[in-house]
């Protein structure tokens, strides 16, 4: 399991106050990433998964919205699709990644575009 730290200002240092720690799981392997949140429990990788590479992501048979995040090899948020209903697409041609997160999830966290998303494993130094 891979944490992610959030930060409001991606460019400089980041303030603890300004952190938010989400549970992420990392799908990298294009099964996995074709299936994203698709008949998972959301529970059990706690607030989300991480497709990575990834440029677009469909609803397609989701029962349910979700928060699409896309960013760029920085972690960069480059745009957000909140709460995007189920048979939808949404693509970034120039993202490099994509979190689906539960719907609301970005609003509740703040993650918003020019936000950075930054990966550590769990247990690791920050």
């Amino acid at each position: 399991r891979r944490h992610t730290r959030c930060s409001r200002d991606w460019s400089s240092d980041v303030c603890s106050s300004d952190l938010v720690d989400l549970h992420i799981r990392v799908f990298a392997h294009f099964v996995a990433r074709a299936r994203g949140l698709l008949g998972c429990d959301a529970a059990r990788y706690v607030d989300g998964v991480r497709l990575e590479p990834c440029r677009a992501i469909h609803t397609m048979g989701m029962s349910r919205s979700i928060d699409v995040v896309f960013v760029d090899e920085a972690g960069k948020v480059l745009r957000v699709a909140a709460e995007l209903p189920p048979w939808r697409v949404a693509t970034q041609p120039t993202a490099r990644a994509v979190y689906e997160l539960p719907a609301g999830a970005a609003a509740r966290y703040g993650i918003g575009v020019g936000r950075r998303l930054a990966l550590w494993q769990e247990g690791a130094a920050r």
